[in-house]
């Protein structure tokens, strides 16, 4: 019982006029014996809510190791400080049947169909640009005009040059430094060669 409820006990005892001496301070003295009120017990509803709450929390954590990802090891160092592979580029449509793409008054010629990407894998004339690629088939085959062809255009790893007479295209060359067997950025190389029969240049 607490110090001021005991006090305001003794003085309304006191003024009792009613109560012998004797019987009113066996009650007064008896006072400071009384146990503490006790506590309050939490009301049911709320032991349900606190029930349902620990259960809800229980089911969200397995849900979540559930849904969690399985752990990835960690990448060992070699495999951190080795530089990635380069993907390699699909061919792109105008390096593909290149006699299609000629403009021949008779059938093409049979120029260039030995050059194929595993010659030019097997080849050491790699060259450091397109151009210069360029010039170096057209000395290997005296056939071909020397001058004349069309700006190179490049498209990233690929690049194409045309021998054009009168709009219609008689020569049709491709490079590239992606070629099978051979690791990118080693120079660029003649992947593909067709033109139509000299006597059109």
């Amino acid at each position: 019982m607490s110090d001021d409820l005991e006090r305001r006990l003794k003085e309304l005892l006191e003024k009792r006029a009613n109560v012998g001496s004797s019987t009113h301070r066996r009650v007064v003295d008896s006072v400071g014996a009384l146990p503490d009120r006790r506590r309050r017990r939490p009301a049911p509803t709320l032991l349900a809510v606190a029930a349902v709450a620990a259960l809800a929390l229980v089911a969200l954590a397995g849900v979540y190791v559930m849904q969690r990802p399985p752990d990835v090891a960690a990448p060992t160092a070699s495999a951190s400080t080795s530089p990635p592979t380069p993907t390699r580029q699909l061919r792109p449509v105008w390096a593909i049947d290149l006699a299609s793409h000629l403009d021949c008054d008779g059938p093409p010629s049979s120029i260039g169909l030995g050059i194929t990407p595993e010659t030019a894998a097997s080849s050491d004339a790699a060259s450091l640009t397109p151009d210069d690629a360029f010039d170096a088939i057209r000395r290997a085959y005296p056939m071909l005009p020397p001058t004349g062809f069309t700006p190179t255009l490049i498209d990233d790893h690929w690049a194409l040059q045309r021998y054009i007479v009168d709009g219609r295209p008689k020569v049709h060359v491709v490079a590239t430094d992606q070629v099978a067997g051979v690791a990118p950025g080693n120079g660029w190389r003649i992947v593909g060669l067709r033109t139509c029969d000299p006597s059109e240049f």
